[in-house]
């Protein structure tokens, strides 16, 4: 499994979500792990409330699981339409922008959760298009390397 979710935290109000390796399935798994995570703790009268996005020691991936898991995070812009997440090109003038569409576009986490991302120096590639995306975008309650100890 390329993700692993785990509630943590004294009010058990943050997800842990220790992040692998970006493969085929990585997206869908990080989604429905939020999914029955977050149900599971309405059920027990403690909602989730922040998202730990571990992506240390990760390696990267494919790029198109980047573009969507940033897109799980980042919605649609007021005009209807996705912001680019990543520009790849030697110049400013040769650059193409990958703007994700491949998950339903009302999808939209971050309202829902604080984020914060974690790194170290071995994340790599689709790791840092998604923590860059985050970080760029401006997200409320968003964070990179925020303090918070996690119990292994």
């Amino acid at each position: 499994d390329p993700v692993k979710g785990k509630v943590v935290g004294p009010n058990e109000d943050t997800l842990h979500l220790a992040i692998d390796t970006f493969s085929r399935k990585t997206t869908e798994d990080l989604f429905a792990t939020i999914v029955t995570m977050a149900a599971a703790g309405e059920a027990k009268g403690k909602p989730i409330k922040n998202l730990v996005l571990d992506f240390r020691d990760n390696g990267g991936g494919l790029l198109n699981q980047a573009l969507m898991m940033s897109d799980l995070f980042l919605g649609v812009t007021q005009e209807g339409a996705k912001d680019p997440i990543v520009g790849i090109g030697k110049t400013a003038t040769d650059k193409q922008f990958f703007v994700d569409t491949i998950i339903d576009p009302s999808i939209d986490l971050h309202p829902y959760f604080n984020i914060t991302v974690l790194q170290n120096d071995r994340s790599a590639s689709a790791s840092e298009i998604v923590a860059g995306a985050l970080k760029d975008s401006g997200i409320p309650g968003s964070g990179m390397l925020s303090p918070l100890t996690i119990d292994s």
